[in-house]
């Protein structure tokens, strides 16, 4: 089977046969309207640890600083999300404690943020 390459040559025919076909279309009064893809509403900003204590050296970190960035996310409606950042940065700080990257941990002694997960409830149908 042979492979499909495209090139220079191959994207322009592609644009003229798509033109031909539109102005075809235009002929014969056929006009195809799509939905927009665009959200309705507008989107906030969703802050990253990057974002939010980007500008800290990973040493320098605190477990306070730590602690209210979880709690934002918290507090943004999200728990399940806040204990698998949690979860992440745990991992993190363990991993670089072992290679002594960072003196200790600022994870050591922080509880899960979000709580207890609890499983969602299914119904099977027939």
């Amino acid at each position: 089977m042979p492979s499909i390459c495209i090139t220079k040559h191959n994207a322009n025919s592609r644009r003229a046969w798509t033109r031909s076909r539109s102005a075809a279309s235009e002929k014969i009064g056929y006009t195809r309207t799509l939905p927009s893809r665009r959200r309705k509403g507008t989107r906030r900003p969703v802050p990253t640890l990057v974002s939010t204590l980007g500008h800290v050296n990973a040493r320098e970190l605190t477990k306070r600083q730590l602690v209210i960035f979880l709690d934002g996310i918290v507090d943004r409606g999200s728990p399940v999300t806040a204990n698998s950042v949690y979860a992440l940065l745990k991992q993190l700080f363990d991993w670089a404690a072992a290679k002594d990257l960072v003196p200790a941990s600022p994870m050591a002694g922080i509880e899960r943020p979000g709580g207890d997960e609890r499983p969602r409830s299914r119904v099977l149908f027939r």
